[in-house]
């Protein structure tokens, strides 16, 4: 008998770190996947393209996350991203940063580029 409560013990502990572990699968690959803005507060071209957003009701047309990099999460995340595009790190990298799901887009005038197509 107490074998058999051990054995169920053991399955319910199986079954809930499966439960788990497709749950972050499944969250990873939304984020992947996701259109993401990455800026910063203190980055004036960040502010510039933050009021072309707001001017031209961009939210609307477009649905993107918008990350804030002093989170270091946001910043591991961006740092991802460039290593996905094989963007150069090595002199830093940069905001803002637009990732729309396949590319890369680097600094206001590229991703306002997109915005306007």
């Amino acid at each position: 008998m107490k074998k058999m409560k051990n054995n169920v013990k053991n399955l319910i502990i199986i079954a809930v770190v499966i439960v788990v572990v497709a749950g972050i699968i499944i969250l990873l690959k939304n984020r992947q996947s996701q259109m993401t803005l990455f800026y910063s507060d203190t980055c004036p071209h960040c502010k510039i393209l933050e009021q072309y957003i707001v001017d031209n009701n961009v939210k609307e047309r477009f649905n993107f996350e918008e990350l804030e990099i002093s989170n270091t999460n946001n910043v591991f995340l961006l740092e991802r991203r460039y290593r996905e595009c094989n963007l150069d790190t090595s002199q830093g990298i940069g905001v803002p940063f637009f990732w729309d799901g396949q590319k890369c887009l680097m600094g206001t005038d590229e991703i306002i580029n997109y915005f306007t197509k």
